[in-house]
């Protein structure tokens, strides 16, 4: 597991020196509570209980085999076992007591931020025994360590310089790029100083490729676009292959996904960095979301700080982070942002409604991207995150979804939102006989029908009775919802105000929305079949 140090290749930047010396004199504390550690002195202690404790607590395990490496004159240490081994029971109470003489304070921020930095290098080790090519128990275990050991700077750093980390992560909160910051702050960047920890332990040589974590942002979003999507994996061009499989790639994808999953399971540099893994490992997107999740749920199950850190999996519940931009544009990029958007209701009809690129193209963008990733996990998130672009993106505050019934030829509200009583969802019904707007539409895969308040009162007569008293004078509009060519239902969305009519800029929105929402649903229903089918008890004989 650890390598004996070799003279490095190349002399560091006076940075790098400088901050490895300042980094190396601090100690980590242990995480785990006094009556844990207490526990370590006994000498009846079973081993696999012992490793355990050590395995959990990250600072004490490390600290444990750099001990052991120390001491061992030939050979490298290869796990905790190994390292108890080489120390004894003696060997290893002297390194807990020398940790434990600095205690864990969760009322210091420099604490805090240092439990924040552990809890992350932990999810990363987890994402590695998820993510990772699959191999022996002993190789997976490697793994997980090599993957802590590589970021012991973020976490010493805390520690080490207390106001620095606070202005970093006040600054990268605040939308700055992080390798930004840290060579403003730190005149290096923070892979530079965690390759140079590693290497002065022992843990990867100078000339190691997998000593560096680093991702170039132009190689990510190449890879990224051949994510598994469709029914086959995309072939890999030969530089973007060449790339994803250099030694050092797939620690540095799953270490900035730790990273940036801690800030946020939803943000856009979080789906680009499941997606170019998706390439890299020749899985499907979602395969690739469901194993984040399960390191997520590992991870928080052994977290000693709970109290302290938000755990992994609990900020899979956040809300999708957007990251705030600085400069000349931010005000207008803050008003794209879901969290800030909003649809005024007064002045002219260009004011009532964002016009595209604003926030309406974002939002957009962002459901069609999530329905061709399958990422809304069940159908009421589905319909949640339509009803969100439509009202929050284009304005139109009413919609109401008619399926076709299987047994019957007529559509059934399945939907609706915003209607009150004059569209009810399983209750409204329409019979595809005769020749009124959603009949012919229901005939036309594919088509759509903009109603311009000059063409209400005509149209309104060529609704059935049920329906037209939900026609308001400011319009509406209608698309077809269709799966494979095929017509399976009808969409309504308005605006619900009589004051606000619709217009072609809506209109044009609506049947992008539309263009994505079929097969979204249509995998959404399939999957609650399926689970319906498997958990339902077998016929009696």
């Amino acid at each position: 597991m650890i390598r004996p140090s070799t003279l490095a290749t190349a002399p560091p930047s006076a940075a790098v020196s400088s901050w490895t010396r300042r980094l190396l004199a601090v100690a980590p504390p242990p995480l785990s509570p006094p009556d844990v550690i207490r526990i370590l002195y006994d000498e009846e202690l079973p081993t696999p209980r012992l490793l355990a404790i050590l395995q959990r607590d990250l600072p004490l395990g490390l600290a444990v085999l750099l001990e052991a490496q120390q001491r061992l004159r030939q050979g490298q240490v290869e796990s905790l076992a190994h390292a108890v081994g080489v120390l004894g029971l003696r060997g290893l109470w002297r390194v807990v007591e020398r940790l434990a003489a600095h205690p864990f304070d969760p009322r210091q921020p420099a604490h805090r931020l240092y439990a924040e930095a552990v809890a992350t290098s932990r999810l990363a080790a987890h994402l590695a025994a998820q993510l990772a090519p699959a191999g022996t128990p002993e190789t997976r275990q490697r793994l997980m360590w090599e993957m802590q050991v590589q970021t012991m700077a973020e976490w010493r750093l805390p520690l080490a310089a207390p106001d620095v980390a606070q202005r970093m992560a006040a600054r990268i909160a605040a939308g700055e790029r992080p390798t930004h910051v840290e060579r403003d702050l730190l005149g290096c960047p923070l892979h530079a100083l965690n390759a140079a920890l590693a290497q002065h332990f022992g843990f990867v040589e100078p000339d190691d490729p997998r000593a560096t974590v680093w991702l170039q942002a132009r190689r990510l979003a190449q890879a990224a676009r051949h994510a598994w999507i469709d029914a086959h994996p995309p072939p890999l061009p030969d530089d973007v292959g060449r790339w994803l499989y250099r030694p050092s790639t797939l620690r540095s994808l799953l270490h900035w996904l730790a990273q940036e999953a801690m800030r946020s399971w939803y943000s856009p540099r979080t789906r680009l960095l499941c997606d170019a893994l998706s390439a890299h490992r020749h899985w499907r997107v979602g395969d690739v979301v469901a194993a984040t999740r399960r390191a997520a749920l590992a991870a928080s199950h052994e977290m000693l700080t709970r109290g302290v850190v938000v755990a992994p999996a609990a900020r899979l519940f956040w809300a999708p982070w957007v990251r705030p931009r600085r400069g000349p544009g931010a005000d207008a990029t803050a008003a794209a942002a879901p969290a800030s958007a909003g649809v005024h209701t007064g002045g002219p009809a260009a004011a009532r409604h964002p016009t595209p690129g604003s926030t309406a193209r974002p939002l957009i963008e962002r459901f069609a991207a999530d329905c061709q990733r399958g990422r809304h996990p069940d159908v009421g998130a589905f319909f949640r995150a339509f009803q969100h672009a439509l009202d929050e993106g284009l304005g139109l505050r009413r919609c109401a979804l008619f399926l076709k019934t299987t047994q019957a030829a007529q559509l059934v509200c399945y939907m609706a939102h915003g209607f009150g009583g004059s569209i009810v969802p399983r209750q409204t019904t329409v019979a595809l006989q005769g020749e009124h707007v959603l009949a012919r539409l229901f005939a036309q895969p594919g088509a759509f029908l903009l109603a311009e308040p000059a063409r209400v009162a005509h149209l309104r007569t060529r609704l059935p009775a049920s329906l037209q008293r939900a026609l308001l004078p400011s319009g509406a509009m209608w698309g077809t919802v269709q799966v494979r060519q095929r017509a399976v239902g009808v969409l309504w969305a308005d605006t619900g105000s009589a004051d606000a009519p619709v217009d072609t800029t809506q209109y044009a929105g609506f049947k992008r929305l539309m263009h994505h929402f079929g097969p979204g649903l249509t995998r959404l229903m399939q999957l609650r079949r399926a689970a319906f089918t498997a958990t339902r008890p077998p016929d009696e004989h």
